[in-house]
């Protein structure tokens, strides 16, 4: 009897040690580090359209007020000619596409925009900007599930993201 209590002590323990990122009630939990480091995997994005390219680079990851924020470098060149630097913020909200198996960010705001040192305010120039995330940033996963899995619920929460796993 004692035996059988010990190998299911030991079996428990053993599954539990290869359980990383575990917080009760969820089965992963991703930091804004991870975030970020799979986010880079799809930088820079550089988009081109007629004589205008549009470059980001060096994304980097926050989350609060249940959003994950992504601030980065944004670069416009006209004919090749720099015309346009600043940076870039903005929040978004995690959502699961269960075909390809990943995570994505969606529903973009735009937070703060800088451009060439001023703080632009212009709400159709930030409805374009909005628009350009959603078509790029937001069509670059950032976590890939290995096996086919189904979400239950998403949560951002305490600088976090929490992902319940079901059947």
């Amino acid at each position: 009897m004692k035996l059988k209590i010990f190998l299911i002590i030991i079996a428990i323990l053993s599954f539990s040690g290869c359980v990383k990122n575990f917080h009760p009630g969820y089965s992963i939990v991703l930091t804004p580090e991870r975030i970020e480091k799979e986010l880079k995997k799809g930088f820079p994005v550089k988009e081109k359209v007629d004589n205008i390219t549009v470059t980001l680079r060096d994304p980097e990851v926050k989350i609060n007020n249940n959003r994950i924020f992504i601030g980065t470098y944004l670069k416009s060149e006209l004919w090749g000619f720099s015309v346009l630097r600043g940076t870039i913020s903005v929040s978004g909200i995690p959502k699961f596409k269960e075909s390809t198996r990943k995570l994505y960010i969606e529903a973009f705001q735009i937070e703060k925009l800088t451009v060439n040192g001023k703080k632009m305010e212009d709400e159709n120039l930030k409805k374009v900007v909005s628009l350009f995330f959603k078509r790029v940033i937001g069509e670059i996963p950032v976590y890939t599930f290995k096996k086919k899995s189904k979400i239950k619920s998403i949560k951002v929460q305490n600088g976090k993201v929490y992902l319940k796993l079901g059947f």
